[in-house]
């Protein structure tokens, strides 16, 4: 079972830097062959082995800016019939969703199929661990906008068109790459809608805010206070079983890492709770 994709570089003629080419590409095969596995496994990815069940293959290349055309292979029966039962769409979208998710670039899931995002809440549980190998091959991915400014556009081909499913550019790799952690600390009221216990990272929503903002310890894991991961424990399973107009806040004493140039606030870091 094969999926199509494509990436096309905006290179202005048919010529392309070979070193950071070859690091795009890479970094693009890692990037859709790891969410394809995760969606398929239902887990998080491994390392790329040549036995693998899910991998990149490339294809021809139409003529004209840089374009390189490749293929999701699924070989094993179980997960080519997961494939289908979710369809190559709604794994465009998803595969799309992570990589939007680990640039910090979240997409609602409401814009989603019904379908992906049924797969995106089952991958919950591996969320974080497959957000930090995006992160990595992502790098990978800009090699060829950071250095030659060249806008990148990976697609899905439909047999009658195509959709689109991420578009990076200098600003996306600036986005992954440049923040910094500032030394005021204040006080926030938040709600936990997401906590993994074993790592100390997950999302909240600021009271006010409209969307959600990653958070993790200010400090090492061993190192937090056990009253403050009950707190954030405690306040994810309270608003669990809540309306939206019933949610618990926490106040929480954090300090911010933003994007310099944007002043986004990329993640919140938790230094206490105020009971």
């Amino acid at each position: 079972m094969e999926i199509k994709l494509a990436l096309i570089v905006d290179s202005e003629t048919h010529d392309l830097d070979m070193h950071y080419g070859l690091e795009t590409l890479k970094g693009t095969s890692d990037v859709t062959s790891k969410i394809a596995e995760a969606v398929l496994r239902n887990r998080a990815p491994g390392k790329v082995r040549p036995n693998n069940s899910v991998r990149t293959k490339l294809k021809y290349s139409a003529k004209g800016s840089f374009k390189q055309n490749f293929t999701i292979d699924i070989s094993d029966p179980v997960l080519i019939k997961r494939a289908n039962k979710i369809g190559k769409s709604a794994i465009a979208e998803v595969i799309s969703y992570f990589i939007y998710e680990a640039l910090h670039l979240h997409k609602e899931t409401e814009n989603l199929s019904l379908k992906a995002q049924k797969v995106i809440a089952e991958m919950e549980p591996f969320h974080d661990a497959l957000m930090d190998k995006l992160r990595e091959h992502l790098k990978d991915m800009h090699q060829i906008s950071k250095y030659y400014c060249h806008n990148v556009t990976l697609s899905y081909c439909k047999p009658d068109d195509h959709q689109i499913i991420a578009e990076l550019n200098q600003n996306t790799s600036i986005h992954l790459t440049e923040t910094i952690v500032e030394k005021e600390t204040f006080e926030i009221e938040a709600i936990i809608n997401r906590y993994n216990t074993f790592t100390g990272t997950g999302r909240l929503l600021v009271k006010g805010d409209d969307g959600t903002v990653p958070f993790s310890f200010a400090s090492d894991m061993h190192a937090v206070r056990l009253e403050i991961k009950k707190e954030i424990s405690q306040n994810l399973d309270t608003n669990n079983a809540k309306n939206n107009d019933e949610y618990k806040y926490a106040k929480l004493k954090v300090s911010k890492a933003i994007r310099p140039a944007t002043k986004e606030i990329i993640k919140y870091l938790i230094k206490g709770v105020y009971v």
